[in-house]
């Protein structure tokens, strides 16, 4: 099962901030690192995604954003470790 939790609040014009919480449930994966591939059991998982954005201008906004706030180390799927707490920024130009 997966659950998805999103808000957006603007403070101020031009100021955008927002949170969003994921939820996946345990499940049973295969191991394939493994021969023959046993089914395993994945644990539960939190997530929670922090963003925010400013318009400059009309055509001019910067954004940024910060990922996986619990610092939670993950595998989705099996093998494909998820990144750890990460920040990432940009700006977004309109023409």
């Amino acid at each position: 099962h997966a659950i998805d939790v999103a808000a957006s609040w603007t403070p101020l014009p031009g100021w955008t901030w927002g949170a969003e919480l994921s939820h996946r449930s345990g499940r049973t994966d295969r191991d394939f690192s493994q021969f023959p591939s046993p089914i395993t059991h994945m644990e539960a998982y939190r997530t929670l995604r922090f963003t925010m954005s400013y318009d400059i201008t009309d055509g001019v906004r910067v954004f940024g954003r910060v990922e996986n706030v619990f610092n939670k180390n993950y595998d989705d799927p099996l093998g494909f470790q998820a990144p750890r707490v990460g920040a990432y920024a940009g700006v977004r130009l309109s023409l």
